[in-house]
């Protein structure tokens, strides 16, 4: 199967609100992979309709873009859908990413924090009265991984039952809690 037919087939089995994992090529990637001591994934995309994404990158902060899983960008991906969430609610939740996170600026020590609070303090657990609250996100700076688990949040999902939402690691979503694998290839 080409690259083409490839990408039609996988965007034609997406839904709204649908989140991609990615492990995209080049050694950039691959460094980033070893500082997240991760084998797997180390870019976390929303999807937001009509072959787009929802994503956030160190050079262009939070953005949507055009889906790209061509063998040149990924090595493998894997696509993940809410367990909880009806059509209407994963909608609304993919317009108040947008509104929270398209534009934000990228937090280039966030992995770095992230990798030193996780391991040097007890693991802190999820606060579930703040599912309840409308749960939001305050810093003006992102990460991939960190947008995608704080609008998740906000809606009642959770990627960990461990860790807040903003400690939230790429690696995370190899076996989130509210979450199911649709397809991986």
């Amino acid at each position: 199967m080409g690259a083409a037919e490839l990408h039609k087939k996988v965007v034609g089995k997406l839904e709204v609100g649908d989140v991609l994992l990615l492990c995209e090529r080049g050694i950039i990637h691959s460094l980033h992979r070893l500082i997240q001591r991760t084998k797997k994934w180390h870019h976390v995309l929303l999807y937001v309709g009509n072959g787009k994404t929802l994503e956030v990158t160190p050079r262009k902060g939070g953005h949507i873009s055009k889906l790209n899983l061509t063998p040149k960008r990924c090595r493998k991906f894997a696509v993940l859908r809410s367990k909880k969430l009806t059509q209407s609610q994963k909608k609304e939740l993919v317009q108040k990413a947008i509104r929270m996170f398209n534009g934000k600026k990228f937090f280039q020590l966030q992995p770095l924090k992230m990798l030193l609070f996780r391991d040097l303090f007890p693991k802190i657990r999820a606060n579930p009265c703040l599912l309840t609250t409308g749960y939001a996100c305050r810093s003006p700076v992102t990460t991939c991984s960190t947008a995608v688990s704080i609008i998740y949040y906000a809606y009642g999902q959770l990627v960990s039952a461990v860790y807040k939402p903003e400690y939230i690691m790429p690696s995370d979503y190899a076996s989130p809690q509210d979450f199911y694998a649709i397809m991986e290839i």
